[in-house]
């Protein structure tokens, strides 16, 4: 039986665990969650019937994990290709992982108001499924949606600036320890940590379309126009790690 991997094409901890999975040319299926109407089949999947499930979830056999760390290190562990998680760089590891987490969250809480506000990219998260005449009936619970989101991370729209300076911190630490590993990799070879702070570039500029297709009003929201011009030089890296390491997916 094939994988499966649940996720949101936008969210970064998504492409986390996608990363790592076509890394090691591992197949799975793809299927994208939707927020609020697709947790019953969510909590059935992975039996988890009370308590906070998210996305992503990996279910291999009797394997269910439920963060993008964990999917990562399960690939890591029966994949083929070079090691993401170098055991000597473990505690180095964890820190970046910390690091990663502060800056996605601070991502996330800029990013959840702009949508909720915009109404073409609230269209454009309409899932495809739905066919065009029915995406009018479908937006409102898109605001749904997105209020659901931002209650369950503790979002508050009125302190956009204090989470773009927790994300420009991030940023500042990210290209001080990039520089000081020689600009490259920040573990001297391409690792998890490279994954893990490459995709917070995600809330200042987005990658391609061709590594993550998403729509222009989207593109628009994700996109911070200071701290793209600030940190152009993690955004040059950012996409010289993607072309280099974001191979192609084997999901069905």
């Amino acid at each position: 039986m094939t994988a499966e991997l649940i996720g949101l094409n936008i969210s970064p901890y998504t492409e986390k665990a996608r990363w790592a999975l076509d890394h090691h040319r591992m197949h799975y299926h793809y299927n994208e969650h939707l927020i609020i109407f697709g947790m019953p089949a969510l909590r059935a999947k992975t039996r988890r019937f009370t308590g906070e499930v998210t996305v992503p979830v990996y279910i291999d056999g009797d394997h269910r994990l439920l963060d993008s760390f964990d999917i990562a290190r399960f690939a890591d562990e029966h994949g083929s290709s070079a090691k993401l998680f170098p055991a000597s760089r473990a505690g180095e590891l964890d820190r970046y992982r910390a690091l990663s987490e502060e800056g996605l969250d601070a991502g996330r809480a800029v990013l959840l108001p702009k949508l909720a506000a915009d109404r073409e990219a609230r269209v454009e998260s309409i899932p495809s499924m739905f066919p065009r005449a029915l995406k009018p009936v479908v937006l409102p619970l898109v605001s749904v949606g997105l209020k659901y989101l931002s209650r369950e991370f503790g979002v508050d729209a009125s302190a956009r600036v204090k989470n773009e300076d927790r994300l420009r911190k991030v940023l500042l630490t990210l290209r001080q320890n990039l520089y000081a590993a020689g600009g490259h990799y920040l573990l001297g070879d391409f690792s998890f940590a490279d994954v893990l702070m490459a995709v917070v570039l995600q809330f200042i500029e987005p990658v391609a379309q061709k590594y993550m297709p998403i729509g222009a009003a989207t593109r628009r929201c994700l996109t911070s126009d200071g701290l793209r011009t600030e940190f152009a030089d993690l955004v040059k890296w950012r996409d010289s790690i993607y072309q280099k390491h974001r191979g192609r997916s084997l999901d069905s």
